[in-house]
């Protein structure tokens, strides 16, 4: 959905109109394989200046910078912090961390996407009994978290192996795993969240 004129100006001007498009989407990342991340150098856009809960096309700038820094760098992507220097989420996708045995993830209040398949993970956890914790994340506890993973519409749920170099798990951890498994099982174990499209 978009707002513009034909205009050199950077002010919103126009109608509402609609663009749909579809194209295919195989997973970011291999199923299999821990992901080996960093810490960017760049911070997360913050709700004041572009807002991540929009989904707007221009704030893709800001995980373009830091994924690109990453894979010069030998990583596979990136976590960002915000402007408080907490935990925001990953690059392109949101982030949790286990600790304790605790499902740990930002809240929506530290400059992420409140995002869809984040509040499915939280969903599915809950439904297990894994007890789910939303609070500000220190980056230091990245360091010493007992399993760590993304997730996201391309990314589904990704392990991470290490961050910043240090060595987080060498397999995909427990908790990681049977959310893993039961987010592909979606489409078996929760028939009524999709619709069979008429042919």
């Amino acid at each position: 959905m978009y707002r513009s004129d034909l205009q050199l100006s950077p002010d919103i001007a126009g109608d509402y109109d609609l663009s749909v498009y579809l194209i295919g989407m195989p997973s970011y990342f291999e199923a299999d394989k821990g992901l080996s991340v960093c810490v960017s150098s760049w911070q997360r856009n913050a709700d004041n200046a572009l807002p991540p809960r929009t989904k707007a096309s221009g704030g893709y700038l800001n995980s373009s910078l830091a994924i690109h820094d990453a894979k010069q760098a030998g990583f596979d992507s990136a976590i960002l912090l915000n402007q408080a220097g907490n935990v925001g989420e990953g690059a392109v996708m949101n982030l949790f961390m286990v600790k304790d045995g605790e499902l740990i993830t930002p809240t929506t209040d530290a400059d992420i996407l409140e995002g869809i398949t984040r509040r499915t993970v939280i969903e599915l956890a809950k439904e297990q009994s894994i007890p789910v914790v939303e609070r500000t994340i220190n980056r230091t506890e990245l360091y010493t978290a007992d399993e760590l993973f993304f997730c996201g519409t391309a990314v589904e749920i990704s392990w991470c192996a290490k961050v910043d170099n240090v060595k987080i798990s060498s397999k995909e951890g427990p908790i990681s795993r049977k959310l893993h498994e039961s987010f592909i099982n979606l489409p078996t174990t929760h028939p009524g969240l999709f619709t069979k499209v008429p042919s």
